[in-house]
């Protein structure tokens, strides 16, 4: 398995422009699965995900879509891969899918996340994440943007919750 995995919050992909910036990136950095968190999509579309991120990738994606200009997650394979749906793994917070490497044929299981600002949706956000083992494959990858610190060193400012930084670690 040759894996070059980009994860990225790009604060929209609403933008041709910004697109056209990630899609430059994607392929120089030979990119082979992306995960975008922050989409600001209701709807992703094949054109959108070859705009964004290149032909090779606008058959083979799994999105979450935003709520209003909120939130939206896409998960995108190239060819190398294939990515579905795992049904009832999914949340308010985030997406799962079951990732086949069709050089081998071995799977895992990709949880692509977008957490949420509110201190009890995080727990929550944290609750469902043990609800999904039971849904998924052993190997799982849970990433993204969690809006959550691991400890007070990564907050610029004072304002820290540290029963939500506990839970998170």
């Amino acid at each position: 398995m040759d894996l070059s995995l980009l994860n990225w919050n790009p604060r929209g992909l609403n933008n041709p422009a910004k697109r056209r910036s990630i899609q430059r990136f994607v392929s120089t950095h030979c990119c082979n699965m992306i995960v975008l968190q922050e989409t600001k999509l209701a709807d992703v579309s094949a054109s959108i995900v070859a705009e964004a991120l290149g032909a090779r990738f606008a058959s083979n994606f799994i999105f979450k879509p935003a709520s209003g200009t909120r939130g939206g997650i896409l998960v995108a394979c190239s060819d190398d891969f294939s990515v579905v749906l795992v049904p009832l793994a999914s949340s308010d917070f985030f997406i799962t899918g079951t990732v086949t490497d069709k050089s081998d044929g071995s799977s895992w299981s990709l949880t692509a996340v977008y957490g949420p600002q509110d201190d009890h949706e995080k727990i929550q956000m944290l609750a469902e994440f043990r609800r999904i083992k039971s849904l998924t494959l052993p190997e799982l990858v849970i990433l993204g943007d969690y809006n959550l610190m691991k400890s007070a060193h990564e907050k610029s400012t004072n304002n820290l919750n540290l029963r939500t930084m506990g839970r998170f670690r």
